[in-house]
């Protein structure tokens, strides 16, 4: 089964405010974004930080969602 509007509401309110909070003062994806680029940057937060790991989880469980919707 999907997840609800309200559960899916809460992902989304979850991953914006690690955003705000987290990514918006990383210093590193700051640093990796001028030496390696946008996309070398993100790819390398999936991989090595425990809030990039849970976004990509959040967008993946979201993505879920509006599939079965669909």
């Amino acid at each position: 089964m999907g997840l609800s509007i309200e559960e899916q509401k809460q992902l989304r309110q979850e991953a914006t405010n690690m955003i705000d909070e987290v990514c918006g003062s990383c210093q590193l994806i700051l640093e990796n974004r001028k030496k390696l680029g946008n996309k070398a940057a993100y790819n390398y937060c999936v991989r090595e930080c425990s809030v990039g790991k849970r976004l990509q989880k959040i967008g993946k469980e979201l993505l879920e969602a509006r599939d079965y919707i669909e």
